[in-house]
């Protein structure tokens, strides 16, 4: 699923579950080390701790955020076990590819419809 994708899905499930502005900042905040981090593959790792201070959200909020998204198929997760071991992340097409997806729709890349990729915003001279 691509980059637009993945937002335009966030934007059509947002009609439905009324996304707060944490919550939308949590997703933008995930996409974002995705981007930053090349779209690979196999997840991101992140720590609770990196989330709680650059995505600017408590603990609390941010596993319940976390598991809303998760059922709703926006994001998938595996739990780190314990101090050092950080959580993966892992998109819908990637969910999708591990036979765990919810019903986001999965959308071809848009190189697939002959519109180029973007590359990450560092690559344009964008500081993040």
């Amino acid at each position: 699923m691509s980059y637009i994708a993945l937002l335009n899905t966030f934007w059509k499930l947002d009609k439905e579950y009324h996304f707060t502005p944490m919550e939308t900042r949590y997703f933008v905040y995930v996409l974002s080390v995705f981007n930053k981090e090349r779209w690979p593959k196999n997840g991101v790792e992140l720590s609770n701790e990196q989330l709680e201070k650059d995505g600017q959200i408590s603990r609390k909020k941010m596993y319940a955020v976390r598991e809303k998204f998760k059922k709703i198929g926006l994001i998938d997760y595996k739990k780190g076990n314990g101090r050092g071991d950080k959580t993966s992340y892992f998109l819908p097409a990637q969910a999708n590819e591990k036979g765990q997806q919810k019903g986001v729709p999965n959308d071809p890349p848009l190189e697939q419809k002959g519109v180029p990729n973007d590359p990450p915003l560092e690559q344009k001279g964008v500081p993040n």
